[in-house]
Parts: C-alpha cells; sequence; structure tokens
C-alpha cells in the first residue's frame, strides 16, 4: 500500500511538471516572438539611424539627435523650396514683361498697316466719297425740310379757304345744333414732319373722341366737299358725281 501511494504520487508530480512544461513552452514561444520583433524594430531603427544600437546607447539621446536631423533636413527643404518659388516668380515677371513686348509691337504693326492704308489711294477716295455722302444726306435732310414746309403751307392755305365750307357742310349733314361751330386745322408732327389735321369745336376741344362713327363718315364726306368747292381746288370739269354719298352717315 505505502509503495502504491508513492506511486500515485510521482504520476501526479510527472502531471504537474508535464503541465508546467507546456506553460513553460508556451512563454518561451511567446518570448522569442517578442524578442524577434524587438530585432526588427531596432533594426529598422538601426536602418533610419544609419549605424547599430547598442547597450550602451541612450534612446531618449538617439531620439532627439534623430528628431533634430529631421528637423534640420526640413529646413533645408523648405528653404530649397523657397528658392525655386523665388525662381519661378522671376521666371513669371520675365514672361509677363516678354508678352507686354510683343503686344506693343503687334500694337505698333498694327499702327503701322493702318497708316499705310489710310494713306493709300483708295482710301482717300472713300474719305472723299465718305464727305460727299455727308453732303447728300445733308442737302436730303433740307429738301425733305423744305417739301416739309411747302407741303404744311399749301394744307393750311386750303383748309383757311375750305374751313368755312367744311363747317357749313358738316353742321348741315350731321344737323347738330350742339356743335355751333368746327374748327379744322393743320398740325404738323415733330417727328415724322407729316401733315395731321384737328377737328375742335368751339370750345376747343378734340371733336374725334365724342364724334359717332356716322358722324366720323359725315366729317370725311364735308371734308371732300369743302376742298372741293373751294377757290384753291382745280378741276377741268368743274362738277363731282359721288356714289351713294348718304350710306353710313346714321339716322
Amino acid at each position: 500500500g505505502v509503495v502504491q501511494d508513492k506511486l500515485n504520487a510521482l504520476k501526479n508530480r510527472q502531471n504537474e511538471l508535464k503541465i508546467w512544461f507546456e506553460e513553460y513552452n508556451v512563454v518561451k514561444t511567446s518570448f522569442e516572438g517578442a524578442y524577434k520583433a524587438v530585432g526588427e524594430v531596432k533594426k529598422e531603427i538601426e536602418e533610419a539611424l544609419g549605424r547599430e544600437i547598442n547597450g550602451e546607447d541612450d534612446p531618449d539621446a538617439i531620439l532627439s539627435n534623430a528628431s533634430k536631423k529631421v528637423d534640420k533636413k526640413l529646413e533645408e527643404l523648405e528653404e530649397a523650396v523657397k528658392s525655386k518659388q523665388e525662381k519661378l516668380d522671376e521666371i513669371a515677371s520675365s514672361f509677363e514683361k516678354m508678352q507686354l513686348i510683343v503686344e506693343i509691337l503687334s500694337s505698333e504693326e498694327k499702327k503701322k498697316i493702318v497708316e499705310e492704308i489710310q494713306q493709300s489711294s483708295e482710301y482717300q477716295q472713300m474719305e472723299k466719297l465718305k464727305d460727299q455722302m455727308a453732303i447728300l444726306i445733308d442737302d436730303i435732310e433740307k429738301i425733305k425740310e423744305a417739301i416739309s414746309e411747302a407741303s404744311n403751307e399749301e394744307a393750311e392755305q386750303k383748309v383757311s379757304e375750305a374751313g368755312k365750307m367744311i363747317d357749313n357742310y358738316f353742321r348741315r349733314i350731321t344737323n347738330r345744333p350742339s356743335e355751333s361751330k368746327i374748327d379744322f386745322s393743320v398740325k404738323v408732327d415733330s417727328i415724322t414732319r407729316l401733315n395731321s389735321y384737328v377737328f375742335k369745336d368751339h370750345y376747343g376741344q378734340d371733336l374725334t373722341p365724342i364724334l359717332s362713327q356716322g358722324d366720323l363718315n359725315a366729317l370725311a364726306l364735308s371734308i371732300f366737299l369743302g376742298m372741293a368747292v373751294s377757290k384753291e381746288a382745280k378741276q377741268p370739269f368743274g362738277f363731282i358725281i359721288l356714289d351713294d354719298p348718304s350710306q353710313s352717315l346714321g339716322s
């Protein structure tokens, strides 16, 4: 019985050692992986620093020196960029000056071409024609103004001669006791220079808006008759023929 108990105790001890050994292997594997990872990081740091790291190196000092080197490199890059930018600005300024020179030369060339054209006989002839056209247009405007004035004078004379007859015919045809007199006058349009005719009552009010369609037709017939029998009317036969003049004159 005692021997058996010792054997059992040894087996239990063996199992415990086996478990501890397995745990040791796990820890060892983890440690080896970590050691390998540290070695890789160390290698990367050495490559970045450009030298090997030994046990006497101070990590803070190494990082500080590396940071200073990086800062210095950045400053050098900034200076290089600034210098290149200044060069680019100088090139841009020179290019703008060249463009300005090209534009000036081009302008001078165009000016020279224009001067040559202006000195040509064709251009001189065209300028003469232009002056002649201006004179012709001015003469035409004067002729138009003279015709307008003559037409206005003639119309005023005819209206003056026929005014009383027109008034008499209109009041006889329409039988409007409210209209004791109709003034018939000529007005010249300030823009078109054409004659327009104004009909006013004895109060000076425009009759056109208040006359009916029949009254307007009667007024047109009165104007025709008044003009036909006036002293200014010139006709070889001495009579006129009217076809149904009373149509559309109102009741």
